[in-house]
């Protein structure tokens, strides 16, 4: 028995991961279409011009004068402005009214992930070779921290965006998102030594605590997209949990208290009166709905 019990429900998961990539895959083309790209598509070409023009060598040939401190600067500012789009790809103002299909929120938001990352994914790497079309030196460019960067600021910006959706006029979240984000830029450059997320020497003692910190904030903005990606509907488990206690100790309570359950101690009015002084359950008694 445990054996077929077993096996019937790791059958049971694996028709319902069949089911799950089956509506992933049929929501692929109409959330594609209903997603809007013109924000991203105009963030991305005002990436692209920011940072060809902060790291355009005008130096003799096989000299520089852009150092990677200048590059990593505008990568920065880049990723900022592409983040600022591409959190309006999140915005779905049917989303209250599609509740009630049986695709949850966060499938659906996951598709939209899905389409993004396939689209900023190249797009990263048109960046990165812009800002590195005129290197000639022969250290080693952290692309890897950069990418960490860039992952950790569309974290920060999905999950303001998927927030704000709830409170934002016809659910549009990326109308929060854009603010939000630059006033954390602005927060980010005054923030002191070891808190200090904006490291642009790639060799210093602090860069790698910087990127500790980077993974922090990516951490924390897949926590607040996936839970502001919740359906409404959804009971919350933590708040139908504190319910259940204050249940169980409102029913140990009445338990608890002493009940006239035999009609042979009912001896007229006075011993009702002595009752509700000795604090029974007077609503017990076919004389409770006479005194009330």
């Amino acid at each position: 028995m445990p054996v077929t019990t077993r096996t019937r429900g790791s059958t049971e998961q694996s028709a319902h991961r069949g089911e799950r990539s089956a509506q992933l895959v049929q929501l692929l083309r109409p959330t594609a279409r209903a997603m809007r790209w013109s924000p991203l598509g105009v963030s991305a070409i005002a990436s692209m011009s920011i940072v060809f023009a902060m790291t355009r060598d005008t130096c003799l040939a096989g000299q520089t004068c852009i150092s990677d401190g200048m590059r990593i600067a505008a990568l920065r500012l880049g990723m900022l402005v592409v983040a600022m789009g591409a959190a309006f790809a999140l915005d779905d103002p049917t989303g209250e009214s599609t509740a009630h299909l049986p695709t949850p929120r966060w499938l659906r938001r996951a598709v939209r992930l899905t389409l993004l990352a396939a689209a900023l994914a190249p797009g990263w790497a048109v960046l990165v070779g812009l800002a590195l079309r005129d290197k000639v030196g022969t250290d080693p460019f952290p692309t890897g921290a950069m990418t960490l960067e860039f992952v950790a600021t569309l974290g920060v910006a999905f999950a303001v965006s998927a927030l704000g959706a709830r409170y934002a006029p016809d659910r549009l979240g990326g109308i929060v998102a854009g603010p939000v984000l630059f006033g954390s830029a602005i927060i980010a450059l005054v923030l002191p030594g070891r808190w200090n997320l904006l490291v642009t020497e790639p060799q210093g003692p602090l860069w790698n605590h910087a990127h500790a910190l980077w993974r922090g904030v990516l951490a924390w903005g897949v926590i607040v997209l996936a839970v502001a990606s919740r359906d409404v509907w959804r009971r919350n488990p933590f708040r139908a949990r504190r319910r259940s206690s204050r249940d169980l100790a409102q029913r140990r309570t009445q338990a608890a208290r002493p009940r006239l359950t035999s009609p042979a101690t009912w001896k007229g009015p006075d011993a009702t009166d002595r009752a509700v002084s000795e604090g029974e359950d007077i609503e017990a008694s076919p004389l409770g709905p006479l005194r009330q």
